[in-house]
């Protein structure tokens, strides 16, 4: 993949009660030009994190991601495979908030849940 580039916080912020979307903590929102001058500066691979921390419903909603951070993350991962670059999708807060309840057992529901995002994400890029 050759040398990264870490977006930061943008998508992967979250607040409880409130979402700002990628710019939940002062994140500003990425922007094409940005994505651009990442590949001018030498990088081959850029890291996208994401967390879906409140963003997601249960089993009984049929674990529906919110669509409209969905297509904005999608749009950002797009403008990065434009440039030729890498993009390492990383599922980062889930693990400690919601996900840190799974008891390890693969018909339960945080780990359905974990399969129905890696699913989701991997179908829309």
């Amino acid at each position: 993949m050759g040398s990264g580039w870490n977006l930061g916080n943008t998508f992967d912020s979250f607040e409880e009660g409130h979402d700002r979307g990628e710019e939940t903590w002062g994140n500003p929102k990425v922007t094409k030009e940005l994505i651009q001058a990442v590949k001018e500066k030498g990088f081959d691979s850029i890291r996208l994190p994401l967390t879906l921390h409140q963003r997601i419903g249960s089993l009984e909603e049929q674990a529906k991601i919110n669509e409209e951070l969905l297509n904005r993350y999608e749009e950002v991962v797009q403008w990065a495979l434009e440039k030729d670059l890498y993009v390492l999708i990383n599922i980062h807060h889930d693990s400690w908030t919601w996900l840190a309840d799974w008891d390890r057992e693969s018909h339960s529901e945080e780990y359905l849940i974990f399969i129905f995002i890696w699913n989701t994400t991997s179908r829309a890029f």
